[in-house]
């Protein structure tokens, strides 16, 4: 792990940091802006990590960074100059990258307890002709396992939809599944601005007594 000690700033009551997380064999490896924070509905702190350092996922460093409202800059070692998310006229071509968030990991408050994944919702702004959202997920070991990788719960793209809900893998039908620890993953092309997300899960059992 590389942590580069001039990229530090607080924004709207998060810590923003630049570390690159370089594991071995099937571990992830991310590079990119951090933030950490409590939560407003729990209370609890969260790691995230805000933007990759290129959209896509090359192994770059963040030297530089800086936010206004959602905009945010920084400046990585790929080239040597500055991205943004908001260098173009077209508005389909401000988030012309795929741009996506990596959600925390979700385990309703207990990882030994084990919930079924019924439905999951994604909110974001009307989206035009060229925008296009998809939703994926992974669950448990998968989350500390790269080469697992994601699954597609859906990709989307309805003019002027401002969200999209589903209670199945939409390509083929299949159950979404069991899980202990869930994280989701909201990728957006062509202009789509993502404004939340939910889910919905119940506790099947409680592995501990079983």
């Amino acid at each position: 792990m590389s942590i580069n000690p001039f990229v530090n700033f607080i924004y709207r009551d998060r810590l923003y940091f630049s570390i690159d997380i370089v594991g071995g064999g099937t571990s992830p490896k991310l590079y990119g802006l951090w933030s950490l924070g409590r939560s407003k509905e729990t209370g609890q702190y969260s790691l995230t990590i805000e933007r990759g350092a290129t959209t896509g996922d090359t192994e770059t460093s963040i030297l530089a960074a800086a936010a206004i409202g959602d905009i945010y800059t920084t400046v990585h070692t790929a080239n040597g100059t500055i991205t943004t998310t908001n260098t173009a006229t077209a508005f389909a071509d401000i988030y012309a990258g795929t741009n996506y968030l990596e959600t925390q990991v979700h385990n309703e408050g207990d990882s030994s307890v084990t919930k079924k994944l019924y439905g999951v919702t994604v909110m974001f702004e009307p989206l035009i002709a060229s925008a296009s959202v998809t939703l994926k997920y992974r669950v448990d070991a998968a989350i500390n396992n790269e080469s697992t990788g994601w699954t597609t719960i859906f990709t989307t793209g309805t003019d002027n939809k401002i969200s999209h809900s589903a209670i199945n893998i939409e390509s083929s039908g299949a159950n979404l599944g069991e899980f202990k620890e869930l994280q989701l993953r909201i990728e957006s092309t062509g202009g789509a601005i993502i404004t939340g997300y939910k889910f919905k899960a119940e506790v099947i059992s409680k592995d501990l007594y079983d």
